[in-house]
């Protein structure tokens, strides 16, 4: 992984191969669309019809121009395809709204995931939480504990949440460097 020296955003690929670029939503705001759809489709019981969520608002919120919280970070292929995207907010959880900001809405499509992607849309936000001058973010998952612990996150709780166990990770923001 290396950084990307136009927007300081990592890049990752195998000898240029299979390049993946990360750029803020608010550059590709194009892609919320497919994006929107994508997470009605993985997140049903929040996303789908007469549920509490509305994907299309969430995108468009994160692609704010102003590039401060919320935001969003979209991962694309060396053709420009669509593979993955994250966003960084300023709450998330109710039991731990005095801290933040969150990364949230973790997504990479089906046949890109458990290739780094992932990982590289949180460094991504890493470093956008260091340009908003935050020394550490937080994330709440029921599903990408492994992939947090992998990449240096450190779990501090753990808690019901929807039938089911949700853990409470923190991870400081590293410096420039």
């Amino acid at each position: 992984m290396n950084a990307d020296d136009s927007q300081g955003l990592p890049t990752w690929g195998d000898t240029g191969t299979h390049c993946v670029t990360v750029t803020p939503l608010r550059e590709r705001a194009d892609l919320c669309g497919f994006f929107a759809r994508h997470f009605e489709a993985e997140w049903p019981h929040w996303y789908g019809p007469a549920r509490r969520g509305d994907a299309a608002a969430d995108l468009d919120a994160w692609a704010n121009r102003a590039g401060h919280l919320p935001l969003g970070v979209v991962a694309v292929d060396a053709g420009g395809a669509p593979i993955g995207l994250a966003a960084l907010k300023a709450t998330s959880i109710e039991a731990y709204a005095h801290v933040g900001p969150w990364a949230a809405a973790g997504y990479v499509i089906p046949d890109r995931r458990r290739g780094g992607v992932g990982a590289l849309l949180l460094s991504a936000l890493s470093i956008e939480a260091r340009r908003l001058g935050f020394a550490a973010i937080y994330c709440a998952t029921m599903g990408a504990a492994a992939l947090l612990a992998r990449e240096g996150w450190r779990q501090i709780d753990a808690v019901a949440h929807d039938g089911g166990t949700q853990r409470i990770f923190r991870r400081a923001v590293p410096g420039p460097g």
